[in-house]
């Protein structure tokens, strides 16, 4: 796709130089890619809403597109509203909805894009150009905030585009949502949100040029790491830098075929078996953590889960298997446990986390709270909050955090969600 969308440009540009090239479904986070320096602004029309909100797909993007600009600096972007339920109907959606999607966009450091489906005629709606108005009004209050900031680096969630092709087939999806070649980093997204961190996406590209602008990084079930990726990931956890890796991370070579060992396993300090052929499995919490309210039971993990040992590293949590050894459904779990679930590593000043669950990937098709406290609980084990950038304290999940800055100025957004969230 790449190689066609830079045959046309390059026939076009040498008839008309100044041409205006688009190309559509491309270069977002379903194609996590740096897009060529022909490419200046980047758009991607977001799933959507059906009904209420679609501000968790906004963010989604957002926090990918954010990091762009680390090295395509001259490059903007945007996510696209749509006035309906659908793209082919013609409800008209609240305009607290629209003002909050452009929140969003415009806290991550990005641009407003309202569209609508117009009628027949080619005459606009005058109730969704009043709607459009206030949101720009909004906008227009806001742009002192927002103009040529950046944002915040503290937690970098890595989208290696080799790691979402190792995942394949990627079947066509019934629905716009992303599809499970999607879900660790999408899950780890939402948990990180929830748990109000400052939290970017990088693709592949950007997080080996900009890794050691972060203080913790998040490696969510990304099977295939490159040479570059896994030499910087291990210069920046022997610095000082703190890492969360889950389930089948570092496990396939670049040909996607499967490794013998974790391509990071002295980071991590545990040694790779095998994968589970299970539905699920279980992290066996023994005693009930009162900071993150955790209780004390084996807490379910959808999907199957890699089989370790430790080297250097100490158990946190043992893994569970289902009971008798049932493969499909969702069976209990076994009495006793089968290895390490949840580890942590000293390596040289840094910390690593490993937890041979995909959780993130199960907090996205789940959607269990426990989940989500399992990660935060993690993240603060390696990288706890007197140590970040920014902290909140006594807030919902229905609240999210943007921090950004712009020379030594400070900005903080608080986008309150409703409805779905």
């Amino acid at each position: 796709m790449d190689a066609c969308a830079e045959k046309l440009w390059r026939a076009l540009s040498a008839i008309k130089p100044d041409i205006a090239f688009l190309y559509n479904h491309a270069w977002h986070t379903r194609h996590p890619v740096t897009p060529p320096p022909y490419i200046m602004h980047v758009c991607w029309d977001t799933p959507v809403p059906q009904e209420g909100l679609y501000a968790w797909n906004f963010s989604f993007e957002a926090r990918y597109y954010a990091t762009l600009p680390d090295i395509r600096p001259d490059i903007t972007w945007s996510c696209q509203n749509v006035s309906s339920h659908d793209w082919v109907d013609y409800e008209l959606r609240e305009t607290e909805s629209f003002i909050q999607e452009c929140a969003i966009l415009l806290a991550a450091c990005g641009r407003t894009y309202l569209a609508h489906n117009p009628y027949p005629s080619g005459n606009p709606l005058p109730a969704l150009m009043e709607a459009f108005g206030a949101v720009n009004t909004r906008t227009r209050a806001l742009e002192p905030f927002v103009e040529n900031c950046t944002p915040v680096k503290d937690v970098a969630i890595l989208h290696a585009e080799d790691s979402v092709w190792s995942k394949a087939p990627l079947l066509p999806h019934t629905s716009w949502p992303p599809s499970p070649a999607y879900h660790s980093v999408a899950g780890a997204h939402k948990a990180l949100i929830e748990g109000h961190v400052q939290a970017l996406i990088p693709n592949s590209e950007v997080f080996v040029n900009t890794i050691h602008d972060y203080s913790a990084i998040v490696l969510a079930d990304q099977p295939i790491l490159n040479e570059h990726e896994v030499e910087q990931i291990r210069r920046f956890v022997h610095n000082g830098g703190t890492l969360i890796a889950t389930s089948a991370t570092g496990t396939k070579d670049a040909g996607n075929n499967p490794s013998s060992d974790f391509s990071l396993a002295d980071v991590l300090g545990v040694q790779y078996l095998a994968s589970s052929d299970t539905a699920n499995g279980y992290l066996r919490v023994a005693r009930r953590n009162e900071e993150y309210g955790i209780p004390a039971m084996d807490i379910p993990v959808a999907g199957p889960y890699a089989r370790v040992k430790t080297t250097t590293a100490e158990t946190m949590l043992e893994l569970v298997p289902p009971y008798e050894g049932i493969r499909t459904g969702t069976p209990p779990s076994a009495v006793s446990s089968e290895g390490p679930g949840v580890t942590i590593n000293v390596y040289g000043s840094g910390k690593a986390i490993y937890c041979a669950a995909d959780l993130f990937g199960a907090y996205y098709t789940q959607n269990t709270p426990v989940l989500r406290k399992l990660a935060l609980w993690m993240l603060g084990a390696v990288y706890p909050g007197e140590s970040r950038t920014i902290v909140l304290e006594d807030t919902p999940i229905t609240v999210e955090v943007f921090y950004n800055q712009r020379d030594s100025e400070r900005f903080v957004h608080l986008i309150n969600y409703s409805g779905d969230r």
